[in-house]
């Protein structure tokens, strides 16, 4: 929520200095759907740059809170607790050893089913 919040309220400060800064052009409609779809690109771009140093901690928690940066092999999926899911268990249905990490379908990596040969 801190970050959301802490987000939310630098974006609408870069727009509300922005629209000060630029009252006539904003007052005139001068700015198309595209260049305010850009100008809150950069607003966003701004945002988090001036807080994603001041809030690295809270951003590093909250993604091992949800699981994102957990290692993959299940040793640190006690570090997950989701808001709302009460004693969330982590299940696996394949092993790591099992999975080609090139191939993201997770087929067998041995099979060849796709390919035909014919003779004439």
């Amino acid at each position: 929520m801190r970050l959301r919040r802490a987000l939310k309220d630098r974006i609408r400060a870069l727009a509300d200095q922005h629209y000060v800064d630029h009252i006539l052009e904003w007052s005139a409609q001068k700015y198309t759907a595209s260049e305010r779809r850009i100008l809150m690109t950069q607003w966003v771009d701004q945002a988090w740059e001036s807080i994603h140093h001041e809030l690295q901690q809270t951003i590093e928690r909250s993604f091992r809170k949800c699981g994102i940066t957990v290692a993959i092999d299940g040793s640190e999926d006690h570090d997950i607790n989701i808001r709302g899911l009460v004693n969330y268990q982590v299940q696996l249905s394949v092993t790591t050893s099992d999975m080609d990490p090139l191939d993201p379908s997770g087929s067998d990596s041995g099979s060849d089913s796709d390919e035909s040969t014919t003779s004439s």
